[in-house]
């Protein structure tokens, strides 16, 4: 307190003052905006059976990782739920990874039970942008529709979505359980996230 009185007896220090409090308060209100966007954008599940993209993430080695494993479960169970309806498994593969994310996601489908005729691979993209928009493809091939149903973490759901709407969709989402440990860490770096995406698809 005592060094913000100093400074603020200078016009430059007052000036700085100022201005770090100004760009607090805007860098506040932009992360807090953006936290009510994904929270919104993750309580939005289909109100009708709707085919269905899960987004790749991580594998380790041909083994699907802890967040990809949870997306599949979601996706395991919301198939389950609704026999008729399709999936596309989306990702692409890694240079650490030795086979596409999206051939191991299907592996571990079928291995659940999933009828292999219910599922098509999407094993091109390298981001979610990509992931959507190749997705649409192979879903204009098959059924021509424009809802779908995108299985992620509930935090990435508001940057899908908006992505998704790039692509053609429109999207509502499905969850998987994220780890609670890793949330603050993954909540963060999805808003800069967010602000990157944002700028490249608008600008």
């Amino acid at each position: 307190w005592n060094f913000l009185c100093h400074l603020w007896g200078f016009k430059a220090g007052r000036f700085l003052i100022i201005l770090f409090f100004a760009l607090f308060i805007i860098i506040t209100a932009t992360f807090s905006i953006l936290s009510f966007f994904m929270i919104k954008a993750s309580n939005n599940p289909p109100l009708s059976p709707a085919p269905v993209v899960v987004l790749g993430c991580k594998l380790n080695g041909s083994t699907p990782s802890e967040m990809l494993t949870r997306r599949l479960e979601a996706a395991e169970e919301y198939l389950k739920s609704n026999p008729s309806v399709s999936c596309v498994v989306s990702g692409g593969q890694g240079y650490d990874e030795d086979i596409p994310e999206a051939v191991a996601m299907k592996n571990w489908l079928v291995n659940k039970g999933i009828d292999e005729n219910r599922i098509f691979v999407e094993d091109k993209s390298v981001n979610t942008f990509e992931n959507l928009k190749f997705s649409k493809r192979i879903l204009d091939d098959m059924i021509k529709t424009d809802e779908i149903a995108v299985v992620t973490d509930g935090y990435h759901q508001y940057r899908a979505g908006f992505l998704a709407e790039e692509a053609g969709f429109k999207a509502y989402s499905i969850n998987a359980d994220t780890n609670s440990d890793y949330l603050p860490t993954f909540w963060v770096r999805e808003w800069f996230g967010i602000l990157k995406d944002y700028l490249m698809t608008n600008f």
